[in-house]
């Protein structure tokens, strides 16, 4: 009879038991659920916030105006930046390209204007020129004691333009454009190109030692520059601007890519 009493309060022991585990269970199951739900309705919350920020950022953007090539695009429209990217510079690139070379082609007469006026009209003498381009052989010096004078006279003339007006067009011309693009954001005073223009023509059509590569750089970058300015670009793409100018220069005082007589 003990036996049995014994059996049966442990039975009921153990049911006992097993209904708090079961219900320990259901309530850990219950809580993960409401878990579950409540994640589920905050990543619903945030993928329409963030869809609804997108769809107002589209529908804010202004009507396109040129001007807009040269502004950062709008965040969340495929292939925007690319294409502004691209649109900006063909056109701003062909303006600098167009710029350097009248340049270099104003470069290139002002230097005959005063070799005609120092060498030929003072001296009586031509300096030969590059094969096909004019005069290739030698001609004999008039008046060879005039020559020094007249080189020394250009000289002072190019260098109190130079240190008058634009000091920063002193010396080669790539050295400043490279100082200006690693320490002046590509900035190179609006009277530089004319400065370094005149005071190169005087200095190399007197017969000084001097020669277009430096000057036709600097005049190149400077018109770069000053279009950058005027644009109002970034200092990044001003830096770029001034890159295109000076290679596009070297590139019209070589001629490239074919040979253009000016």
């Amino acid at each position: 009879m003990q036996a049995r009493k014994s059996g049966r309060s442990q039975d009921k022991q153990h049911s006992e038991i097993a209904d708090i585990v079961e219900h320990d269970q259901t309530r850990d199951q219950t809580a993960q659920d409401q878990q579950d739900e409540s994640q589920t309705l905050q990543d619903q919350e945030v993928e329409t916030q963030t869809h609804t920020e997108r769809n107002n950022a589209i529908q804010k953007t202004p009507p396109f105006h040129w001007r807009e090539i040269f502004q950062p695009a709008v965040p969340g429209i495929s292939g925007l930046e690319s294409t502004r990217f691209l649109a900006k510079w063909l056109l701003f690139g062909g303006l600098i390209g167009i710029s350097s070379g009248l340049g270099a082609a104003t470069l290139s007469y002002a230097i005959s204007i005063f070799t005609n006026l120092f060498l030929k009209n003072i001296v009586g003498y031509l300096p030969p020129e590059a094969h096909g381009d004019g005069i290739s052989q030698l001609m004999p010096i008039a008046h060879l004691w005039l020559l020094p004078v007249v080189t020394v006279l250009g000289g002072l003339l190019s260098g109190f333009l130079v240190f008058k007006f634009a000091p920063d067009a002193e010396g080669h011309g790539t050295d400043a454009v490279i100082d200006a693009i690693h320490h002046k954001n590509g900035i190179i005073g609006a009277r530089v190109p004319l400065i370094k223009l005149v005071a190169s023509a005087i200095t190399i059509g007197s017969g000084g030692s001097s020669g277009r590569e430096g000057p036709v750089a600097q005049i190149g970058a400077g018109l770069g520059s000053i279009l950058g300015k005027l644009f109002h670009m970034s200092p990044e793409d001003r830096r770029i601007a001034v890159t295109i100018g000076m290679g596009a220069g070297i590139g019209a005082i070589f001629k490239a890519p074919s040979e253009v007589r000016y």
